[in-house]
């Protein structure tokens, strides 16, 4: 959520996009010659096991200064490593994603780990090939170029609590439609406009 200054009024934005899909299957050889063995994450050195959401990151192309929402949910099944995570909207990055997203110019995720135990083996082509048993899940990004195909975003939803974002500084309109992401977009970009005006104003 995030606070601009439109129109000498306060206008909160509450919208996230909701992204679900595989960050990383299993048995899978990789762009880098890594192959993920089956419950091999963890997420604390420190608890075992466990998947902590908490724990985990959401990033833009593995960049540690540009967090762009939160995840929600983490679950190793027997196809690999399932996330839901939300995408803040009042973020740049997070807003640069969103419009990426929803034209199809982005749809993969990427992991960023420490790797705990591994061995490397040579596969039947000659390749050398590491099997990661073990790896401390630090983050998950949304990368243009994963290095496993197969993890992809495969839902994208908006979630909205009550967005107002005004179009005019002396209108607001409400916007309840879960699916006008196209005018809730535009909006944001409205109210982030006027921000910058307002700044440029305010220095001579």
């Amino acid at each position: 959520m995030v606070s601009l200054n439109y129109g000498n009024k306060i206008t909160d934005i509450k919208a996230e996009v909701e992204i679900s899909g595989y960050a990383s299957t299993f048995n899978v050889l990789d762009h880098n010659y890594d192959v993920i063995l089956p419950g091999a994450f963890i997420s604390s050195a420190f608890e075992g096991e466990s998947l902590d959401p908490k724990e985990v990151k959401l990033l833009w192309q593995h960049e540690a200064f540009s967090p762009m929402g939160t995840i929600e949910y983490l679950k190793q099944d027997e196809v690999g490593l399932y996330i839901r995570a939300l995408i803040c909207l009042g973020v740049q990055k997070g807003l640069e994603a969103y419009n990426l997203l929803k034209i199809g110019a982005l749809k993969g995720f990427s992991v960023g780990i420490a790797v705990i135990d591994s061995y490397y083996a040579t596969n039947i082509y000659g390749e050398k090939v590491r099997y990661i048993k073990r790896a401390l899940l630090r983050e998950v990004s949304i990368v243009t170029f994963p290095a496993n195909i197969h993890a992809t975003i495969n839902k994208i939803e908006i979630r909205e609590d009550n967005a107002q974002l005004p179009l005019r500084s002396e209108n607001k309109n409400n916007f309840t439609d879960s699916q006008d992401l196209e005018r809730l977009s535009k909006s944001i970009d409205g109210a982030r406009a006027a921000l910058s005006r307002h700044f440029l104003d305010s220095f001579p």
